[in-house]
C-alpha cells in the first residue's frame, strides 16, 4: 500500500517525491510503474518528457529525433556469491604427509598433483571469482592469501578454465610466494601446509532502474 502525505490538502505519494532521473537497484525482474530499466534501450522523448528533460541525450540520442537512450548496457545488478568451498586440504602432493608446491595443480585431491578443481557451478571462468588461501595449520586464524605472481614467472599461481564445471590452478615451477610483514617475499616450496579454495559465482540480483 502506498504511503500518502497530506501537504496543504494535496495527497503526495513517496513515488511523487522521487525526482526523474533517479537510478537505484531493484530486486524484481521487471521495472515497476513509473520506472524504466537502466539498460541502454531507447524510449519516446514525449512519453517520458520529464526524464528526457533531465538526462537528454547524455546516454544516446536514440533514433535522433523522437527517442533517447537510457543509461547502462544491460540493466542487471550482479553480485559474487560463494557457491563452492573446498575446505582446508593438506598438501601431500609429494608423498603421504610430504608436501611440494612446485609445478602442481591445487585441486580437490590433496594427494594428486595433476588434479583439477571441480566446482560444479556450470559457469565460465569469466563469471567466477577464485580465492586461494594457504594456512600453516589448517585454520583460518593462521591463513593468508599467497602472492599471485611477480616478474619472475617461476613463482606464483594461475587459474585456467578446463570447462564450465572445472578449473585448473597451476603453481609455478619454483613454488608460490608469501609476502612477509617486512615486505619481502618468502618462498613456499616444501612446507607441510594446507590450502583452501573458494569459488564465487557472479549472479544477477536484480535490475538497475531509472525514475521517469
Amino acid at each position: 500500500m502506498a504511503v500518502e502525505i497530506d501537504v496543504a490538502g494535496v495527497f503526495i505519494t513517496a513515488a511523487d517525491l522521487t525526482p526523474a532521473g533517479t537510478i537505484t537497484a531493484f530486486g524484481g525482474g521487471t521495472a515497476p510503474a513509473g520506472w524504466l530499466p537502466a539498460a541502454g534501450s531507447a524510449y519516446s522523448r514525449t512519453t517520458y518528457a520529464d526524464l528526457f528533460t533531465v538526462i537528454g541525450i547524455t546516454y544516446g540520442s536514440g533514433n535522433g529525433t523522437t527517442t533517447f537512450n537510457m543509461p547502462g548496457d544491460n540493466g542487471a545488478s550482479y553480485a559474487f556469491v560463494e557457491t563452492f568451498e573446498l575446505g582446508w586440504t593438506l598438501n601431500e602432493f609429494n608423498t603421504a604427509a610430504t608436501a611440494t608446491w612446485l609445478n602442481v595443480h591445487l585441486g580437490n585431491d590433496g594427494t594428486d598433483p595433476t588434479d583439477n578443481l571441480t566446482h560444479g557451478l556450470n559457469a565460465p571462468l569469466s563469471d567466477l571469482l577464485v580465492k586461494i588461501l594457504v594456512s600453516t595449520d589448517g585454520t583460518d586464524t593462521n591463513s593468508f592469501e599467497p602472492v599471485q605472481g611477480i616478474a619472475n614467472v617461476t613463482f606464483g599461481w594461475e587459474v585456467g578454465q578446463v570447462d564450465v564445471n572445472n578449473i585448473l590452478i597451476q603453481t609455478g615451477a619454483s613454488g608460490i610466494l608469501r609476502k612477509a610483514t617486512t615486505g619481502t617475499n618468502t618462498v613456499i616450496d616444501t612446507q607441510n601446509w594446507y590450502y583452501n579454495i573458494a569459488v564465487f559465482k557472479q549472479v544477477p540480483v536484480g535490475l538497475y532502474i531509472i525514475k521517469t
